[in-house]
Parts: structure tokens; C-alpha cells; sequence
């Protein structure tokens, strides 16, 4: 700053003022909470804070807005003192004991001041208090935005809780009555059966409450077995004899030709429990994402101790009409288990089994094959969906797991939209990972979750 040809720094300019025109003025002494100034009240004065602090706000719907703040070595009233209108556009108050010095408008023409000269000096003070109040201004905006952003999305959560129960309400009551048709249905299905033999009714009850989804490799070579070891026996009496007896049952020889007589009668009470049972697994599972819809406005589960192959069967349960066309292979370790919700890690095994079957039959994927391998390494579970299809871009990987996000490739859409948002927030919750590599012909995605012993 440049007074009469001579530079001053802000620092000895405001030692200057100081010196100059208050050193000798009168003293305000305020308590915490008393007011300097009164917004739109005419004020003369001009203050500089010796010690303590002041807040500036105004009115705004009955809410009172803090617009600066001043503590020592800082003035107050620079507004009203300067402007032609000498009113004060805030309400000030003391926000702990405060010491002021002040000179007022009167005093500056006893002393018979250039006011010029004077106005000049305070040019670039006043200047740093509007940059300051500024600045007091942005924070509070900031803060207020936030608050509001804040305050949004509770509102839209509150509505979204509201919507949620009541839709959650209405379908529990349709999977309710699904639950109780199905009890009803095995009810009677065995009363029917039991007329047959125990055997039927052994079958179906098995049948219906046991996870034995095997994958095709294991049924191919039940099936290869059966046609080598019996020569009568044609392929689809083959397939039916794998699916009605156990590993032990097919290679004993008697067993399997007792079975002939009555094959078909079998097959169906087996057909009738492996239905009931999947049906069950559904509406367990609808009721599992019901769950997650009415917790949207309050998303914290209960968690418990989850066997993971037993999660993994149930998901293929749910997916095997996407994967009846295409060669499924499981290696799945037994006993591994962690601390989470049971549903939550169905939906990510249903989701990463379903998008890869959809990407290898929209790309047309030649002998299809999806390989689901579940087993733990350095104390943790290690779970690997590969598929062995059209791969993903390297320049999409990134964005594969942004909401709503889907790949594209000459007109073929990969499946790949909300439902791995969905995979990676449901494994980030219970402190997992997810991993993707992916090249034209495989493509994984590994799932790492702790180890948990109960």
C-alpha cells in the first residue's frame, strides 16, 4: 500500500491506524451475549476488538444465520461507518467477554482529520474484511449445503422405508401363502406316495429337503458309468437312474436293475421333491430380498455363521434354468464359514453365475462352461466364477462395477448392470474383496472373505 508516496505493509498500516486513532479513544466493555449492533439500527462507530470475539448474523425465517466472526486485532461496523446509509446489515453479539476500542464519526471531525487520507488508509482494511466475512460466508454455505444434502437424503430414505414396508407388507403376505401351499402340496404328495412303498416316500422327502445339485461333469460320468457297467440299459434310463440313486446306489449292480421295474414312478417322486424343494429355496430367497427392500431406510442385518457351499447349491438352484444349457463345474471345499447374512451371499453368487451365463449366450459362446470353485487360502475363503466367454474389454473393467453400468460389444449387451454394484457393496460389508480378470475366452471374478470359526 502506497500513503503520500510511501509503501506501508497491511501490518504497519494497521499498526499505523491503531496508533493513530485508537489509542486514545474510548473503551466498550461487552459481556458473552450482550449485542454490539442491531440489524438495520443506524451505528456512527467504528470498532476494533482488542480481546474476546463477535458474531455477525441476521434473521432469515425465524432463523438466524451467522454470516463472519471477529476476534482481535479485527473491526466491526466497517459497513454502517462507511456507508451512506449508516445502518448495520447484521446484528452483532459477543460470544465471550469482549474489549473494544472504537472511535466514531463525531470524533474524526473534532480531530479535523483529512478524511481522504483517512478513507485511504482503510481502504485496503476494508478490503480484508470483506474477504474475510467472505470467506466466514462460503464456510457457512458449505456447511448449510451439507446439512441440507444431509437432511434430503433422510427425507428420501424415510419415504423410501415407508414405500418399502408397505410393499414389503404385501408381497410377505403372497410368499406366505406360496409357503403354505407348498406344505400343503408335500403334505398330500405323501399321503399319495405312501400308498407306493417307503422307498417313494424316503425319495421324496430326500429329495425335498437336501441341496444335491451336481454339476454336469459329475452327472456325465454317473451316466457313463451306468451305460458301461449295463448294456440294456439306454441313456435315458441312465440319466434317470443318476438322478434317483446315490453314488454307492449306481455301482451296486442289483440295486440298479430292482430300480428299472419301476423307474419312471421313481424319477417322478424324485421330480416332485426336487421341485418342492427348489420352490422352497425360491420363496426363502424372495423373502431374503422382501427383507432387503423394507431395510433400505435402515440397511444394518443380523448376521450369523454362513456355511458357503451350502450358499453356493442354493444359488445354482436358483440359476439353473440360465445354466441348463452350458457345462457346470464345482469344486467346492467343505466346512469353510464366515459371519454374514446367508441371503446377501446367495444374491452375489446368483448374480455373478447369471451374468456370466447371459454374456456367453448373447455372444454366442461356443460348448458353454461356467466353473464355480469354493476354497480357502492364507485365512480366508476364496470363491472363483469363470466362464469361458467373450472376456471383457480391458477399458470397461473399471467401470464394471459402477451402478447401472452395462457392457456393450457390437450390439450384445454382457448382463453386466446393476447386479455387480450389487456384488461388490454386499462383499464389502462383510470385509471382502472382489477381483476381475478378464481376457476373450475367461473370464473370473474372485470373492475373498475371511475365515470365521464362530
Amino acid at each position: 500500500m502506497t500513503i503520500n508516496g510511501t509503501y506501508q505493509s497491511k501490518e504497519s498500516l494497521f499498526n499505523r491506524i491503531k496508533e493513530q486513532f485508537f489509542s486514545n479513544t474510548e473503551v466498550l466493555n461487552l459481556k458473552k451475549g450482550d449485542v454490539l449492533l442491531h440489524e438495520g439500527k443506524s451505528n456512527d462507530r467504528l470498532f476494533l476488538v482488542l480481546q474476546g470475539s463477535l458474531k455477525g448474523v441476521i434473521k432469515h425465517n425465524d432463523e438466524s444465520i451467522e454470516l463472519f466472526h471477529c476476534e482481535k486485532d479485527m473491526f466491526v461496523g466497517v459497513y454502517s461507518f462507511f456507508s451512506d446509509s449508516g445502518n448495520s446489515y447484521t446484528t452483532v453479539i459477543a460470544q465471550e467477554p469482549t474489549k473494544l476500542a472504537f472511535i466514531s464519526k463525531g470524533q474524526l471531525k473534532e480531530l479535523d482529520l483529512d478524511l481522504v487520507e483517512f478513507h485511504e488508509c482503510f481502504l485496503p482494511i476494508i478490503v480484508n474484511e470483506l474477504h474475510h466475512r467472505q470467506q466466514d460466508a462460503q464456510r457457512y454455505y458449505e456447511i448449510k449445503e451439507g446439512a441440507l444434502k444431509k437432511l434430503v437424503v433422510q427425507e428420501k430414505l424415510a419415504a423410501l422405508g415407508q414405500l418399502s414396508a408397505g410393499l414389503a407388507h404385501e408381497l410377505n403376505n403372497a410368499v406366505a401363502v406360496l409357503n403354505q401351499k407348498i406344505e400343503s402340496f408335500n403334505s398330500r404328495l405323501e399321503v399319495t406316495l405312501k400308498s407306493k412303498g417307503d422307498q417313494y416316500i424316503e425319495l421324496l422327502q430326500k429329495t425335498s429337503t437336501q441341496h444335491s445339485f451336481e454339476s454336469s461333469k459329475e452327472k456325465r460320468q454317473q451316466v457313463g458309468y451306468l451305460l458301461k457297467q449295463h448294456k440294456s440299459i439306454t441313456r435315458p434310463q441312465a440319466k434317470k437312474l443318476a438322478c434317483i440313486l446315490s453314488d454307492e446306489q449306481i455301482k451296486d449292480k442289483t440295486i440298479v436293475q430292482n430300480t428299472l421295474g419301476q423307474i419312471d414312478a421313481l424319477f417322478e417322486a424324485w421330480s416332485f421333491g426336487r421341485d418342492l424343494h427348489d420352490m422352497k429355496v425360491a420363496t426363502d430367497h424372495a423373502s431374503h430380498i422382501i427383507s432387503s427392500v423394507k431395510t433400505l431406510a435402515a440397511p444394518n442385518r443380523d448376521k450369523e455363521m454362513v456355511d458357503i457351499k451350502f450358499t453356493i447349491l442354493k444359488a445354482l438352484t436358483l440359476v439353473q434354468h440360465q445354466i441348463k444349457n452350458l457345462d457346470l463345474v464345482t469344486s467346492l471345499e467343505l466346512g469353510l464359514e464366515t459371519l454374514a447374512g446367508e441371503g446377501d451371499l446367495v444374491q452375489v453368487w446368483v448374480n455373478l453365475i447369471k451374468n456370466a451365463a447371459e454374456a456367453m449366450t448373447n455372444a454366442g459362446t461356443k460348448d458353454p462352461r461356467i466353473e464355480v470353485n469354493l476354497t480357502s487360502e492364507n485365512n480366508q475363503i476364496v470363491v472363483t466364477v469363470r466362464d469361458n466367454g467373450p472376456g471383457i474389454p480391458q477399458e470397461k473393467q473399471k467401470s464394471i462395477f459402477a451402478p447401472d453400468y452395462t457392457t456393450k460389444k457390437g450390439g450384445l449387451t454382457f448382463g453386466l448392470g446393476l447386479g455387480l454394484s450389487i456384488v461388490e457393496n454386499l462383499v464389502h460389508k462383510y470385509d471382502g474383496t472382489v477381483d476381475l480378470s478378464s481376457v476373450p475366452g475367461q473370464t473370473n471374478f474372485t470373492i475373498k472373505l475371511p475365515i470365521n470359526h464362530g
